[in-house]
């Protein structure tokens, strides 16, 4: 079953916004690479009203899913691109959501509910023993984890990862 949950209040949010085409050209986008914060209703506070004339819009967005950090575009023309390296968030590892699901949206329908999904996602470990009189004293010295990416390009239009960890 699909679970959602709403992000916490002043989450912040990279905002996306360009009338419906199957071609996009983001030189004519009407918000790219905007800033929304989360507010008190969960609502996505972006700044001042962007018009669209009773055209058709797509929308789209990008979040670390904090209060603090934003994710970083590669501020390519040609699409919304976001550009991950873990480490650049110390050790404050976040989850990086997208969301394009916001499509042919009209102004008559007022709010647009947008999706998130996770296209990297925060992992916690945690061991415990049993029995402890069966165990002893254990020392984990290493824990790894197979087939994860520490940096590469999120697309967020296409909802696609291009991993580079072989740089």
């Amino acid at each position: 079953s699909i679970q959602y949950t709403d992000f916490d209040v002043y989450t912040k949010y990279l905002i996306y916004c360009i009338e419906s085409s199957d071609s996009y050209d983001w030189a004519k986008a009407l918000m790219y690479d905007r800033q929304g914060t989360e507010n008190e209703s969960h609502l996505i506070e972006y700044g001042k009203d962007v018009f669209f004339d009773g055209k058709k819009i797509d929308l789209f967005g990008a979040t670390l899913c904090s209060t603090r950090a934003l994710p970083d575009n590669i501020n390519q023309p040609q699409s919304p691109i976001i550009d991950f390296r873990l480490e650049t968030y110390g050790t404050e590892f976040p989850d990086l959501m997208y969301s394009n699901n916001a499509k042919e949206r009209t102004a008559k329908e007022g709010l647009i509910e947008m999706n998130f999904k996770h296209a990297l996602s925060k992992v916690q470990v945690e061991v415990s023993r049993q029995d402890d009189q069966m165990l002893g004293e254990i020392q984990i010295k290493k824990v790894s984890l197979a087939n994860t990416s520490s940096k590469g390009r999120l697309d967020i239009v296409n909802g696609t990862w291009s991993d580079y960890d072989t740089e």
